[in-house]
């Protein structure tokens, strides 16, 4: 459920923080939750049902958009009553306990946007749910379908609500998707009329009962409360990160441990959309220009951004710098604000000399990638093996290592022998890995579990067992770049 804050200067349900803050059981029913943050205090209603999921396991392919238009005989079009969740009978659980609390049939005024600002709410919610095998329309699906409804339209009041709340689902207790299921986003509430504020609405209170039960805590996804840089141009997407739960302030997950993926509840709920077209950051402006010679080790500058998209694109969560086919260094990517800002990579002095193919790969949360190429000269070009590090091959000038082959839980002796660029080493037993976050859910594959090096976690085998760890093994060739023997370092691998 989404309440409003003092940003859109409502305040029938925050009050100020150095009053008592107070309840009337009668427009608040009793299981409202109070949330108290700095200078105001919110209510979060919690409906009383649990229902279970119904029909499809994967809660349908439709999610029908209700702007609850008169029908063709002139009848009102969302005349919704008390009663078991069902969007083909018009029949809620919310008014039957979690606002109306006397169970009466309430009616819901048609929403007052004009046609370009009803395609501009259909196009956000697209956009935002382009990821999933779920269609958006805007017409009510056959009888006997299974779809979800949302209602973007009338008021909280018409509906037996707080005037505060900007939209509500039911509660879902078995942390499941549920189908045929009516959520409520009040499009005509004051605040409404932007309908980036709207579609934020509505995609928070259908995914509610697509099994995304809990808010975030991160301003770039549909399930926060904070705002962000909505009003800048800021799309929320349902991101494919582990984010901290809570309303106003952190709290534990409901359903899935300390964090919540809303990617990965989705990905499961409705299945993946086969061709997304989720548009690519754009990389560019290269810095030392194609064709430089470098030494040693040579910073690389560029530009990645979804700027020429801003939005459909889910702005660039990570960079990586590859040369010759092997990746060398990485770094995160910006905030909505410094979204054109220049980044910077590193190519290590210890790359051989000879052609330096470098690729920029730019990537969103999903692994939408986009890449960009500059070609550099350092020394003289290779012309045998011989002029490169033991195990790699001469081409076109360049020193290369052979294709990563390596699967994750592999056997590995240096980064570049597997798929992922990561070699872990536990108890001096070495496999390709890839880095995750420890203690957070979903962070590693099915038989895996995110084991920590110091300050980073590799995911490893569940069946291993593990003591004092490192992040990876330093390849013979470094002793024999520096002239003296470390040998096996607890600390991360390097690469050549």
């Amino acid at each position: 459920m989404r309440i409003f804050t003092t940003l859109f200067a409502l305040s029938a349900t925050l009050t100020s923080a150095s009053a008592s803050p107070t309840v009337d059981p009668v427009n608040y029913p009793p299981q409202s939750t109070v949330y108290t943050f700095p200078g105001q205090t919110g209510v979060e209603i919690h409906p009383p049902e649990m229902f279970t999921k119904t029909g499809d396991p994967r809660a349908g392919s439709t999610l029908f958009v209700d702007f609850c238009d008169p029908k063709e005989d002139g009848t009102p079009g969302c005349v919704i009553s008390a009663g078991p969740n069902n969007a083909e009978n018009s029949t809620s659980s919310i008014i039957a306990g979690g606002c109306n609390g006397n169970g009466n049939t309430v009616t819901l005024s048609p929403l007052g946007y004009d046609a370009q600002e009803r395609a501009a709410l259909i196009s956000c919610l697209v956009d935002v749910y382009r990821p999933y095998d779920v269609e958006i329309v805007t017409t009510r699906p056959p009888a006997n379908s299974v779809y979800h409804r949302a209602i973007a339209a009338g008021t909280s009041q018409e509906a037996g609500c707080p005037s505060g709340i900007g939209g509500i689902a039911p509660g879902i207790g078995n942390c499941q998707p549920a189908a045929n299921v009516i959520s409520f986003s009040f499009g005509n509430q004051p605040g409404m009329a932007n309908p980036q504020n709207l579609c934020w609405t509505v995609a928070q209170e259908s995914a509610h009962s697509y099994g995304l039960s809990d808010h975030s805590r991160d301003s770039r996804d549909p399930m926060t409360y904070i705002t962000g840089n909505l009003f800048s141009g800021e799309r929320k997407f349902f991101r494919d990160l582990p984010m901290l739960c809570g309303e106003f302030s952190d709290a534990p997950c409901s359903c899935t441990g300390n964090t919540q993926n809303s990617h990965a509840k989705l990905k499961v709920a409705l299945g993946l959309n086969p061709d997304p077209q989720i548009p690519a950051p754009d990389v560019s402006s290269f810095f030392p220009a194609d064709g430089a010679s470098v030494s040693g080790a040579f910073d690389v500058f560029f530009q990645a951004t979804t700027e020429a998209h801003p939005q459909r694109g889910r702005q660039v969560f990570k960079v990586e710098l590859w040369v010759n086919g092997t990746k060398y260094d990485e770094a995160d990517g910006f905030s909505f604000n410094q979204r054109n800002s220049n980044f910077k990579l590193v190519g290590p002095a210890s790359l051989a000399d000879g052609v330096q193919n470098v690729e920029i790969k730019a990537f969103d949360d999903l692994g939408t990638v986009g890449i960009g190429n500059v070609t550099y000269n350092k020394g003289a070009p290779c012309g045998a093996p011989s002029d490169c590090y033991d195990g790699q091959e001469c081409m076109a000038g360049g020193c290369y290592w052979p294709a990563n082959a390596g699967e994750l839980g592999e056997s590995c002796t240096v980064d570049q022998t597997c798929n992922s660029g990561t070699c872990a080493t536990f108890d001096d037993e070495s496999k390709c890995s890839s880095e995750c976050l420890v203690n957070a859910s979903n962070s590693c594959p099915d038989g895996y579990s995110c084991k920590a090096s110091g300050a980073t976690g590799y995911c490893w085998p569940k069946s291993d067992g593990g003591g004092c760890s490192a992040g990876g093994t330093l390849p013979l060739m470094t002793l024999l770049v520096f002239g003296f023997g470390f040998g096996m370092l607890g600390i991360g691998s390097q690469k050549f």
